[in-house]
């Protein structure tokens, strides 16, 4: 039986040189699961963020403007490690960040194939990221306490959208919120197949049950439910609980799943007994379904434009007045809480 493939590795050969070596031999170990990307810096990005990879290998022999441009948003928005492979003549340029190791191309050259097998080598020395990020005890960051006797959180959904730079933003926000929590589901814009690889990562690094939301399922306490990556997911309310329903696959607000068409079944079925959060991303995507919860009573919430990797959707959404509260990445578990036991 094959090995399961436990750490993600994107490619990304933004320049006109390529190395197709490298592909070759990472993509033959079987503990890796290789993405290839072969964008141009401008855009390179946004692609990386949208796969949260363990670890980002970036084939940069030269490392301009534009790449350090990407490579500090790729920092910001997601808690993979950055593998730069460029000239030594440019290492200068690279960023001073615990997250990237640099492989250094020299005049004296070398076979590709010993420099794609050296890649690996380092690939497989870092290793997957066990968290995103280091929780000091007794720190701000430490999660909000709750105690476990107390049942008002367990009255709530929580329902959350994002899209570029989410899956850095959804997983620190998790990590602030304290282990009793209502029901969470959430609508992130990521491939098929990815969805349930982030899930499944996010549910070894957390305190709760994480998973890719399956059809019919009851939503409990302490447990996030992910929209699958080409599925519309919309909750229906059954007595006192709520139940995930999967919908079609057409394309709503420019997206399946989209996070309008989370937000706006969670107003129906939820209403006061909700609450929104529209995290980072590009476009308008939960706008609408925000406003409407916020209009059948839900507290709403709103990623800041200074903690935002891209302040597109929590912007529209604050342009339509579907935002009571405006917030900092950090401050919204803080804010989330502190509505739901003040009810």
């Amino acid at each position: 039986m094959p090995n399961k493939k436990t750490l993600r590795v994107v490619l990304a050969q933004p320049a006109a040189q390529t190395l197709p070596e490298a592909a070759e031999v990472i993509s033959a170990d079987p503990g890796i699961h290789l993405i290839e990307i072969g964008d141009p810096p401008e855009t390179l990005w946004r692609q990386v963020i949208t796969y949260s990879p363990d670890i980002t290998v970036i084939f940069a022999p030269v490392f301009g403007e534009r790449e350090l441009r990407s490579v500090s948003h790729i920092l910001r928005g997601v808690y993979s490690r950055i593998l730069l492979i460029t000239d030594e003549s440019y290492v200068h340029k690279v960023p001073q960040d615990a997250k990237i190791e640099i492989i250094r191309l020299n005049k004296s050259g070398g076979s590709k194939k010993a420099l794609a097998e050296s890649i690996l080598a380092r690939i497989l020395a870092i290793g997957p990221l066990k968290k995103p990020g280091d929780i000091k005890p007794g720190s701000e960051n430490q999660p909000a306490a709750v105690p476990d006797s107390d049942t008002r959180m367990m009255k709530y959904l929580i329902a959350i959208g994002a899209s570029t730079g989410g899956t850095e933003a959804l997983a620190q926000l998790f990590r602030l919120l304290p282990e009793n929590i209502p029901g969470i589901v959430v609508v992130q814009h990521m491939p098929p197949v990815f969805t349930k690889m982030y899930a499944e990562r996010l549910n070894k690094e957390l305190p709760f049950t994480v998973a890719e939301a399956g059809d019919n399922e009851l939503i409990k306490p302490r447990c996030i439910y992910i929209a699958p990556g080409d599925r519309h997911l919309t909750v229906k309310k059954r007595g006192s609980t709520y139940f995930t329903v999967l919908g079609g696959t057409d394309k709503v607000s420019g997206h399946c799943p989209s996070v309008d068409v989370l937000f706006k079944s969670v107003a129906n079925e939820a209403g006061k007994r909700s609450v929104g959060i529209i995290l980072t991303g590009m476009g308008a995507d939960g706008a609408q379904g925000l406003l409407q919860m916020r209009q059948k009573g839900a507290y709403t919430i709103g990623q800041d434009e200074a903690s935002s990797v891209v302040y597109g959707m929590p912007k529209k959404a604050y342009e339509y007045g579907a935002v009571i509260r405006q917030a900092g990445l950090a401050d919204i578990p803080k804010a989330l809480i502190s509505h739901i036991m003040n009810q």
